[in-house]
């Protein structure tokens, strides 16, 4: 794939290796600072450029035909409009105690990630990429999974990926690693159009007899490609939040691991609550408008990385309530609605009242939650 080469061969990828080795150690704190205090301490590098500089002088690096297809069809007289926020954050001290559980903020539905805007003018709705440890790893050649899916709708996420490579060769707090040294260190995306959609479902009259997904993407024609791309004629605008899960594990999960994927998850949806009050009140750090951060996510790290459904629904509604975010959970289909409602009832009945944080991921660690196989994609 190339990906070793920006770094002289230093950086292996989740996909090539897995990385459920961690030794990873939680920070806690009492306090949560305030969001202009957060942005100063932790994150490690910020920038922002125009849709039309990123096209224009950054060119994406596609090699699939079957990627360069979608692409040319959901770039057709488009005018590359809006300006691209990134953000780049350390791990982020966990707070020693939860706030009050609102079931209210907490909702499933069995389906895909549709993009919509936002309902109301206070609220910022943030979209979880199932990152690799190496930004958009794969997002040139022929696998269609969930990241590589995110990349071919949103375009400008190809060329921006190029313009951070460039970026890290002077600041290296800005190199397109999720996890780095064994590290969370997720990335935020504000402002990218989604330009087309790219029907995954299966359909033998459309020439998709095993659908588009994962490795099924590459083995279709390049006609069937064409046929389930539509470009959307009125863009909407996507916030991402890429972040890495483990992969690669085997036997019960340990408590470094579950810290290291409590430790992503809250970081990260912190860093989107900061972020969602710059983008409330026009990049003004000490803003007074407090935004309604809803977080859209799903299986995160349950498919090719072979996690277990419910610990990462677990962890993701721990890390959500301890932000004090809403939590989406797109569930896609029936084993991920089981897996998701398992791990809701446990933290229900067991965590949500309960509210001491490590008291808590020590009892997920003594609960044995067992890793699950690949999906091969």
């Amino acid at each position: 794939t190339g990906i070793n080469a920006e770094y002289g061969g230093q950086i292996k990828s989740t996909l090539q290796m897995g990385n459920a080795t961690s030794s990873y150690e939680l920070k806690i704190t009492p306090t949560l600072s305030s969001p202009k205090e957060l942005l100063k301490t932790y994150c490690s590098g910020r920038f922002q450029k125009t849709a039309e500089e990123l096209f224009s002088k950054y060119p994406s690096k596609i090699t699939s035909q079957h990627k360069k297809t979608v692409y040319k069809i959901a770039c057709q007289d488009v005018k590359h409009e809006g300006v691209i926020i990134l953000s780049r954050w350390q791990p982020i001290p966990i707070l020693n105690e939860f706030p009050k559980f609102d079931e209210s903020r907490f909702k499933q539905q069995q389906d895909v990630f549709d993009y919509k805007p936002p309902e109301d003018t206070d609220q910022v709705n943030w979209w979880v990429n199932f990152a690799d440890s190496h930004l958009f790893v794969a997002y040139s050649g022929g696998l269609f999974a969930q990241d590589e899916m995110q990349v071919a709708e949103h375009p400008v996420l190809g060329h921006l990926k190029e313009a951070l490579v460039d970026e890290a060769k002077l600041n290296a707090g800005l190199k397109p690693l999720t996890i780095e040294d064994s590290s969370p260190s997720p990335i935020l995306i504000r402002g990218a159009q989604r330009l087309c959609v790219v029907h995954t479902d299966v359909n033998k009259n459309e020439g998709r007899p095993r659908g588009l997904y994962g490795n099924a993407f590459a083995s279709a024609s390049i006609d069937a490609v064409a046929t389930a791309t539509k470009q959307l004629k009125k863009p909407t605008i996507t916030n991402l939040i890429c972040m890495a899960a483990l992969g690669g594990g085997t036997g019960a999960y340990n408590d470094s691991q579950i810290n290291h994927l409590f430790a992503t998850a809250y970081t990260s949806f912190v860093a989107a609550k900061v972020e969602s009050h710059l983008a409330l009140n026009q990049e003004n750090e000490s803003g007074v408008k407090v935004p309604r951060c809803v977080i859209h996510t799903g299986n995160w790290g349950t498919g090719a990385f072979g996690g277990n459904k419910p610990l990462m629904a677990i962890i993701q509604i721990g890390a959500a309530h301890l932000a004090g975010v809403e939590l989406v959970y797109h569930t896609f289909n029936e084993e991920g609605t089981i897996g998701y409602l398992e791990g809701y009832n446990i933290y229900k009945k067991e965590y949500a009242f309960n509210t001491n944080t490590e008291q808590f991921l020590k009892s997920l660690h003594e609960r044995n939650f067992s890793w699950g196989f690949s999906d091969g994609n």
